[in-house]
């Protein structure tokens, strides 16, 4: 299956209705699968003296913009979800119809939202950037307690910009067998090799941020792509997918005219007169010229010992008919 590309727009729009509107439009031309908004109520989540509360209440959508964005999204055939704080924020949202709920890092312990969106039977989101196991495993928890398990769960590193050293890809497995659940990237690194590396070590889901301006001070512009940059990545992914190719050892029919060819077959290694036993003096495992059909060498310790009913050349194969029983 294909890698599920999320743009993160989060508040990047700063507010701006008709911006957010651009964007999706951008990401969607740039090949993102989905579109994520952060839907913030700066009220009911932040104490007025931090800056999240400054930045998300200059970012603020109204909840009319909200429905009027989920509504294009939903005409233009791209997936739109957002990440909400408070529990009447949630019910708010649901009207909306989301393909799917996002737990940010910085919610991961709001245990009691994480089950209001599990009753529901939408798919959900985990990113755990700033999580130790026991967060996750309560987060997770939460959610299989009411009987619903389409919970997937994103490594992140809650570093801005995180390096290359801070990124730990190699969780990515690590959590999906531990969780035994669908795995992905949430990427806070500069660049876009980091989340194409991040596919390669088996995420299923990128989310990545996605802005008009990286070079524009505040909000998360400065570790998000621009459109140019964004469809790059979707490129670099879907060609490492090319590269994975499906999991299992399926052998196509060109790998198997080769393995006919190369592959080694039970043959005399010196001439062999009737009677006379197959030994490993005489008998070896040969690659021949052309395609043949003869024993394979598993055979081997099976025929030691065992006499030919016939006169054998050097280099003949030797097959079941040749053996006396």
């Amino acid at each position: 299956p294909q890698t599920y590309i999320i743009a993160e727009i989060g508040i990047n729009h700063e507010g701006s209705f008709s911006q957010c509107i651009e964007m999706i439009q951008s990401a969607y031309e740039s090949g993102a699968d989905g579109v994520k908004l952060q839907t913030i109520d700066p009220e009911k989540n932040y104490h007025k003296k931090t800056e999240s509360y400054a930045l998300f209440k200059k970012a603020q959508l109204s909840l009319e913009e909200t429905k009027k964005i989920f509504e294009y999204c939903h005409k233009l055939n791209i997936e739109i979800f957002t990440t909400v704080g408070d529990l009447k924020t949630l019910s708010e949202i649901e009207s909306l119809n989301p393909s799917c709920y996002k737990i940010s890092s910085g919610l991961l312990t709001c245990t009691p939202i994480i089950k209001r969106m599990s009753n529901k039977r939408i798919p959900i989101i985990l990113s755990t950037g700033m999580a130790n196991l026991n967060d996750i495993e309560n987060a997770f928890n939460a959610s299989v307690e009411t009987g619903f398990d389409k919970i997937a769960i994103l490594q992140c590193t809650s570093i801005y910009p995180a390096k290359d050293d801070q990124l730990v890809l190699s969780n990515i497995n690590w959590l999906a067998n531990k969780f035994k659940c669908l795995t992905g990237f949430s990427d806070h690194s500069i660049g876009v090799d980091n989340c194409v590396f991040a596919v390669a070590s088996g995420a299923r889901i990128i989310e990545k941020h996605f802005t008009f301006n990286d070079k524009r001070e505040s909000f998360d512009h400065y570790i998000s792509l621009t459109p140019p940059g964004f469809k790059n990545m979707v490129e670099k992914i879907r060609e490492m997918e090319i590269r994975l190719g499906r999991t299992g050892k399926e052998v196509s029919k060109k790998i198997n005219d080769t393995r006919n060819a190369m592959c080694r077959h039970l043959a005399t290694i010196k001439p062999i007169s009737k009677g006379e036993c197959f030994t490993i003096e005489n008998t070896g495992f040969l690659r021949f010229p052309i395609n043949v059909n003869g024993l394979e060498p598993s055979y081997f310790e099976e025929i030691l010992g065992k006499k030919t009913n016939k006169d054998l050349d050097i280099y003949s194969l030797i097959e079941t008919g040749f053996i006396t029983k």
